[in-house]
């Protein structure tokens, strides 16, 4: 058990690193059960929103489409996912945390240049969350 800790402990804090790198809002911590709001905000004009997970931002948990209002979530995130307020400034409530959501969260804006390219700009409101179990400590 004391190596499996170790070896979680050395995760979080290379993710840790990471993010701070990157600008993240900070750290928050949660217990299995309970809920994180992210607040994801930008000035810009954008016509989708993407919460993304994990370090290289390459799962999409949550997409909103500013012209339908439409959001899809992925498979671990059914059920669990409200969206609140008004496009580009939407609050992402997730709730029943478990250990598997442990990771940075981005908030992740885009639109389609005069191009037909699809630029991409991160908002603010990105966070690391790691979520621990009642005996994480012992």
């Amino acid at each position: 058990m004391l190596k499996s800790m170790s070896a979680v402990w050395i995760k979080i804090f290379t993710i840790f690193c990471l993010c701070y790198t990157a600008e993240m809002n900070g750290v928050v911590w949660k217990e299995i059960g309970q809920s994180i709001t992210i607040q994801c905000r930008i000035k810009l004009d954008q016509t989708h929103l993407s919460l993304k997970k994990g370090i290289n931002k390459d799962n999409d948990s949550v997409v909103i489409y500013k012209t339908t209002g439409k959001i899809t979530t992925s498979e671990e995130m059914s059920r669990r996912v409200q969206t609140h307020g008004i496009f580009p400034n939407i609050d992402i409530l997730i709730k029943n945390l478990s250990t598997s959501d442990t990771g940075p969260y981005w908030c992740v804006y885009s639109h389609t240049d005069e191009s037909y390219k699809q630029q991409t700009t991160d908002g603010k409101g990105s966070v690391l969350l790691v979520v621990t179990g009642k005996d994480f400590f012992y």
